[in-house]
């Protein structure tokens, strides 16, 4: 039986970080509100309604989301790199997903602009999908009910293993007792995952070595 792989999206699979801070910032001056930081930006919360409320406490979101929406669809994302390469390379062996916070509409574009191999993930959960975000580990809920294909039978959490740029990833994946390694391609740095409780032998560079990773741990 195959086992599982579940990627992260964003600073993971998808190089992100730069653009998406550089919009919002953008999008907030042009809004008339408060530019905010950088490290403001990366440390979103829950979700984007969760950013907008918490940065700009009684704003009118509508308007500034459209403003975001009308420049970021403008924005080329690129993949991470060696993605596609990860992806290929764990196609055979392994079943993928993908859990992340980006709604539909915005993970399609950006998919379409990047050109990641998403026809080899089993599929994809994104905000609409899920009832509850990272680092809540209900988070993967949907995600392993589809992992169990109609069968009531409990998964085997060691077969599960979740690749991820964030604390919150990790934290997720602790709490729901399956397997974690880090991409130190995003916004969490070495030294914070260290403070976590994560071994720095479960800290990879990039997507690109999790194969060969998964190949050395025999996993």
């Amino acid at each position: 039986m195959k086992k599982t792989v579940i990627f992260d999206f964003d600073d993971t699979l998808l190089d992100s970080g730069r653009p998406f801070v550089d919009t919002t910032k953008q999008a907030a001056q042009l809004s008339g509100i408060r530019v905010p930081e950088e490290k403001e930006i990366m440390d979103y919360g829950k979700n984007w309604d969760d950013f907008i409320a918490k940065t700009w406490p009684g704003i009118n979101a509508t308007n500034f989301k459209k403003i975001y929406h009308d420049l970021a669809v403008k924005v080329v994302y690129k993949t991470v790199p060696g993605a596609n390469g990860a992806l290929e390379a764990l196609q055979e062996d392994y079943n993928m997903y993908i859990l992340t916070l980006r709604d539909r509409e915005f993970l399609q574009l950006r998919i379409d602009q990047s050109g990641l191999r998403s026809d080899l993930i089993k599929r994809i959960f994104t905000i609409e999908d899920v009832k509850h975000t990272k680092p809540d580990p209900r988070t993967f809920d949907e995600l392993f009910q589809d992992m169990k294909n109609g069968d009531d039978k409990e998964i085997n959490r060691n077969h599960v293993i979740s690749i991820g740029d964030r604390l919150d990833d990790f934290y997720a994946a602790q709490s729901a007792r399956i397997n974690f390694a880090a991409v130190l391609s995003g916004y969490s740095t070495k030294d914070q995952f260290k403070q976590a409780g994560l071994s720095t032998d479960k800290m990879l560079s990039s997507v690109a070595q999790v194969p060969k990773y998964l190949e050395e741990i025999g996993f």
